[in-house]
């Protein structure tokens, strides 16, 4: 490795493969290596002459370590998709709309922290997309209509939310077009300002659940103005 040398290697896996679990094995050992290897991220660290039977065993636990990890990463997941499935039956039981868009708006820009929040949804009339929540934006947008084709699918929604949204000075995004029964109702967008940390795999999970749930409640919401405004008319 006439480049770099282990710690080198494993300071860079672990800033591009964090999942990688390294083992470090090296013919140059000291304690201070050994210190500097675990504090930068390595499972363990074994020298030679290597013992085969040692390196299965290092190997097993560390698949161990992996699965356990694992587990009570899925178990955290778990126990914050059914808080988000109560808050969002909570917000449903809100019949109007704007209140059900302004306390889903809240909850987003609180546990996710996006630089930019965006959320469009189906005019009354389903021909349009109108925008309908949004923070973060600096001049803020004004609320406006753009039509829909006939029949329009998820690229279409993407399309229109665009027109409704310019590019921000953001390089992360994160766009989920909300479908309630294969049916495309809203589009929802995050951005994050450039060089930081945006979602892991285990955020972008629970973020894509919570905006799936409640695509049908932000529904609901519109349905319900609509019939409240044909009894009053």
């Amino acid at each position: 490795m006439p480049q770099l040398d282990g710690l080198g290697l494993l300071r860079i896996v672990n800033a591009h493969y964090p999942d990688v679990s390294v083992i470090l094995i090296t013919a140059y050992a000291s304690l201070e290596t050994a210190r500097q290897a675990l504090r930068l991220g390595a499972f363990d660290y074994l020298t030679k002459p290597l013992d085969l039977n040692e390196l299965e065993r290092t190997v097993q636990t560390c698949l161990e370590v992996r699965e356990l990890k694992r587990l009570r990463a899925e178990r955290d997941t778990l126990a914050e998709v059914m808080a988000l499935l109560d808050v969002s039956r909570m917000i449903g039981a809100t019949p109007e709309l704007q209140a059900r868009v302004d306390a889903f708006v809240e909850q987003i820009w609180h546990r996710f922290r996006p630089q930019t929040l965006t959320l469009s949804l189906l005019g009354p009339d389903e021909r349009t997309l109108r925008l309908l929540g949004q923070r973060g934006l600096q001049p803020p947008l004004p609320v406006a209509d753009v039509r829909l084709s006939d029949a329009p699918d998820a690229a279409a929604f993407q399309a229109a939310h665009h027109q409704l949204v310019p590019s921000q000075a953001t390089d992360a995004h994160w766009l989920h077009v909300l479908h309630v029964q294969d049916r495309p109702v809203g589009v929802l967008q995050l951005g994050w300002p450039l060089r930081t940390e945006v979602l892991d795999e285990h955020r972008r999970r629970v973020l894509e659940i919570f905006a799936t749930s409640m695509g049908a409640v932000l529904e609901n919401g519109r349905l319900y103005d609509r019939i409240k405004r044909q009894n009053l008319q």
